[in-house]
Parts: structure tokens; sequence; C-alpha cells
């Protein structure tokens, strides 16, 4: 086939065309640079050529081989493939996981006033996890088709999930010291523990702290900043997972968690072409660098 350039809807047109002639027994081969031509139930089972570090052509395994990692983790499959992320996965090379919403809002527009150019460009692909517990499933299953994903994450992750995968001991002196904080604060600063030891909405018996989990983990980092850097540094290079060391991503730029705050920080960043309105803009560029 040769180039073409066509209009959304001619795209589907084709696609579906490309589709029925497949069915009627007919070999179809394209390539394409456009994800509206692979739709998500047909992602699973596209070929993905691409050149690796040393120039050579490579197929990637094909997500359909990963079929028992998404049978396990089916929800995180759902997220990973559903087709805003999966069309920009099938024409990227890293691929960022990231918990939260701020992240997925403002991480690319930052990327693009410090680089000069958008994520895109790096064949970067972001996809938002919803949730710190999805992380890790949402990299195996990437994992086991040829990706090698970065996480980023709020601080909570080293401590609720990171131990329970592994990745960080139980035992880890930095770890206990700050649970031994919280275990020390919680009275006088006003959050409640888990039976984890660890800050949480409610307690054992039903009681609400005066602040969030969140903000405790903040207080947290604040104080303990050695123990959390170290925690931190061992995610990072063992891993592939930054951790925000203040908490939150919304502690380094300064910020509310919500959309307000996000867009007010964007538009901010948009008129000066900086970050420096950003509360610490100096770990924000180490993020960037690292990512």
């Amino acid at each position: 086939m040769g180039k073409v350039n066509l209009h959304p809807q001619a795209i589907e047109l084709l696609r579906t065309a490309l589709k029925s002639l497949s069915r009627r027994g007919y070999q179809v081969i394209f390539s394409t640079h456009s994800p509206l031509l692979v739709r998500k139930d047909e992602v699973l089972h596209a070929a993905l050529v691409y050149k690796n570090n040393h120039g050579q052509t490579t197929v990637r395994p094909k997500i359909a081989t990963a079929a028992t990692t998404m049978a396990n983790h089916p929800h995180q499959a759902s997220v990973i493939f559903q087709l805003q992320n999966s069309s920009y996965i099938l024409f990227s090379e890293k691929i960022l996981l990231a918990e939260g919403k701020t992240e997925k809002m403002i991480l690319p527009e930052i990327y693009e006033t410090l680089r000069g150019w958008s994520l895109a460009h790096d064949k970067v692909c972001m996809v938002e996890a919803g949730g710190s517990s999805s992380l890790w499933p949402m990299r195996e299953i990437l994992l086991s088709v040829g990706f090698t994903p970065k996480l980023v994450t709020d601080l909570d992750f080293a401590f609720k999930v990171a131990p329970s995968l592994g990745l960080i001991s139980p035992q880890d002196p930095d770890l206990n010291s700050c649970k031994a904080w919280f275990a020390s604060n919680s009275g006088t600063l006003g959050f409640v523990l888990g039976t984890d030891g660890l800050p949480a909405k409610k307690d054992d018996l039903g009681n609400t702290g005066r602040i969030k989990p969140e903000e405790a983990f903040g207080l947290m980092a604040s104080t303990m900043t050695q123990e959390v850097e170290q925690i931190a540094r061992l995610l990072k290079q063992n891993h592939n997972i930054w951790i925000w060391n203040r908490g939150a991503i919304e502690a380094h730029l300064g910020i509310a968690k919500d959309d307000m705050a996000r867009m007010n920080f964007i538009t901010s960043m948009q008129t000066s072409g900086t970050i420096t309105h950003a509360a610490h803009a100096n770990e924000i560029q180490e993020f960037i660098d690292w990512l």
C-alpha cells in the first residue's frame, strides 16, 4: 500500500475495509503511524516492529502473549489497553506509569516547558494507573511484552505496597524509623493509624483523624528527610521507581490537590516559560532528567 493521508472518518472506513478483506481470506499487511488504524480489541494481536539499541529491526512479543498476566490482573489490563492509552503505547519506546491525576495532567506540560518538545517527540508514553496498587501489575504486563516502564508514585507506596512486593525489606531500618515516627506523633498531630501502623482514614475502632493520611506522610517526610531520601534512592536505583519524597507531587509543586490549582500552575508555566513558581523547582527538574 502506498502512502495515504486520510481524514479520521476515512481512516475508520479504511480500517473496516481492511479487516473485512482479512476475514474473507486475504492476507492484509500495512504499516501505520496512526493509532486510529488499530482498535482496542486489535491491540493484543498487533505486531510492533522497531529498531533496537543496536540498530536491528526487531518485533516485540505480541501483547496477546501476556494473556496469563492479564488474566491475573484484569482491571489493570483494561486500564492500560483502553484506546487512548494503547494507541500511544503502540508508537512509544518508553513508558511512564503514573499514580494519579496531577502527574497525568501536569507532567507532560512540564516536560515540554523544560525540554522544548513533547513526551511524544521523545517516544515517551505516560499512562495513569489510577492508584498505587495498580502500578506494579501494570509494570508486569508491560515487561512481558518487551517494555521496561518507569514508575512515579507518592511516598506511601514505599510503605504500603513496596514491602509486600519484596521491593524493600519490611525490616529496612529507614522504613521502620519512619513507622516509629508515625507511632510517636499520631496523637499529637491528629492522625490515626491502621493495623499496619501507617496513617489511615480510620483506625480499627472507626475513629477518624483531624488530618488526612497523605498529610501525615507529608509531615513525616519533612522531619525524616534522610530516611525518606534513602528509601526513595533505593527504589529508584533498584526498581526504576520515582518516589515523591515530600509525600506527593503537589508538595513539590506547591499546589493544592484540585483541578483549579493544577490549571493555575499550568497557566503560570505557559505564561512565564519556566517552572520557577514551583515550590521545589529543582526537584521537578531532577525528575525530568531521570525520566
